[in-house]
C-alpha cells in the first residue's frame, strides 16, 4: 500500500453513480484501487437519496452527496466549492456528464 500521494495525486474526487444498488456496489473495485493508489484523496460519492446509506459503506469513501434536484446541486457544487479536483463518471449518462461539464466551470 502507499504511503502517499504521488506528486499530482487530486486532492478531492467526485465519483458519480447514480443508478442501481448493485451497480453502485459494483463501484467497490474501482473506490479500493483510488484509495489505495490515492490515500491523501478526499473521494466523494454523488449518487440518489436511496443510495445514500449504501455510498456512505463503499471502501475508500469520505463524503457521500446525494442528488436532489440538478441546478441546485451543480449550483451547490460550484459555488460551496467542495474543491474536486477530479470528476470520475461511472454512470455515464445525459444527465452525469452534463453535471461533469457544470462541475468543472
Amino acid at each position: 500500500m502507499a504511503t502517499s500521494d504521488p506528486v499530482g495525486a487530486p486532492k478531492s474526487l467526485l465519483v458519480i453513480r447514480f443508478s442501481s444498488a448493485g451497480d453502485l456496489v459494483l463501484t467497490s473495485k474501482a473506490l479500493s484501487a483510488i484509495r489505495e493508489a490515492y490515500p491523501e484523496t478526499r473521494i466523494s460519492v454523488l449518487t440518489k437519496p436511496v443510495y445514500e446509506e449504501i455510498a456512505a459503506r463503499l471502501p475508500g469513501v469520505d463524503h457521500v452527496v446525494v442528488w436532489r434536484r440538478a441546478w441546485a446541486l451543480t449550483a451547490g457544487l460550484r459555488f460551496a466549492r467542495e474543491g474536486y479536483d477530479a470528476v470520475l463518471d461511472l454512470h455515464g449518462s445525459t444527465r452525469s456528464r452534463l453535471l461533469t461539464f457544470f462541475i468543472r466551470l
